[in-house]
């Protein structure tokens, strides 16, 4: 994914990013948006080209609410991406040919595509299904662990990141979870670790 967004940006298209993920502060999370951005950077990630001259934009229908943009990212009213993003192409004054969205929620694909529909503007939709999997794949030992990660050092670790950093507390005789034993931690992620490289 990271390449085909690189690869649309050198045509001069704009490409944003679209999420229903919360704004402001959340427990020692100083800024979502903030962390949001730095996370997708990991990635290779970057979509701040788009629109330079509107690097954030709050407060577009009513104070405090979203639709927010920032960094090239749209954060979306929940269950509302068709409306939040023609609140942001009314407030920079943009009324494009298409619109290509890519979610992988249909309504959301629906909610968009209906409100092109009401202003005129071709619409391609693409569903990705490939977020369906990871969700049936989440070891909630690494999602802990990662979620402790950010809690106490602001940043996002990979999977795999997580599971190198449990294999050295393991290592080192730490636990992660005080009510397993290191050695019945250090088999199971022996296995995940071993299941990762195939």
């Amino acid at each position: 994914m990271p390449a085909l967004i690189a690869e649309v940006q050198k045509k001069s298209q704009h490409v944003i990013g679209f999420t229903s993920s919360g704004i402001g502060p959340l427990g020692p999370i100083t800024n979502q948006e903030e962390l949001r951005v730095a996370h997708l950077r990991q990635f290779g990630i970057d979509f701040s080209k788009a629109f330079p001259a509107h690097k954030s934009l709050h407060n577009m229908k009513n104070p405090n609410f979203l639709p927010v943009f920032y960094q090239g990212i749209l954060f979306a009213i929940p269950d509302k991406k068709g409306e939040s993003l023609m609140i942001f192409l009314g407030k920079i004054k943009l009324q494009p040919r298409k619109i290509i969205f890519i979610d992988d929620r249909i309504e959301n694909i629906q909610s968009v595509a209906e409100e092109c529909i009401r202003h005129h503007i071709e619409f391609i939709g693409l569903h990705y299904t490939a977020a369906a999997s990871f969700s049936e794949q989440v070891d909630e030992k690494v999602a802990r662990y990662q979620y402790d990660y950010l809690i106490k050092n602001k940043r996002w670790l990979s999977d795999t990141e997580a599971k190198l950093h449990i294999k050295k507390l393991i290592s080192q005789g730490m636990g992660i979870d005080s009510e397993e034993s290191a050695e019945e931690e250090k088999k199971e992620l022996s296995k995940d670790l071993a299941a990762d490289s195939l």
